[in-house]
């Protein structure tokens, strides 16, 4: 059995592939830290281990993918699996005072 997306096939195995892209991993890994009753997210590298919700320890499941946390941020923000980059420039732009 074959499901597409994007023209990139998927099979029944479950395994994401580099060609796949990150976004299937990211997404997976929003399920996973959401959290759902009755929904067990599991993912698992080659290597068998478990990824963590914690895309700051991920950088060896980014490199697979070819990329990294930086180039992933506002898709992840998005998702709800990185907190917002604060701009303390614009923050302090928009103060009347320089106290914090």
């Amino acid at each position: 059995m074959q499901l597409t997306e994007a023209g990139h096939g998927f099979d029944t195995s479950g395994q994401i592939r580099p060609e796949h892209g990150v976004g299937a991993w990211l997404w997976l890994t929003a399920l996973k830290k959401a959290g759902f009753a009755d929904i067990d997210v599991g993912i698992v590298t080659d290597a068998s281990r478990e990824t963590s919700t914690d895309l700051h320890q991920e950088s060896e499941v980014l490199q697979l993918f070819g990329t990294n946390l930086v180039q992933i941020r506002p898709v992840a923000e998005a998702l709800g699996l990185l907190l917002p980059s604060l701009d303390l420039v614009a923050a302090l732009g928009e103060m009347d005072s320089d106290w914090f």
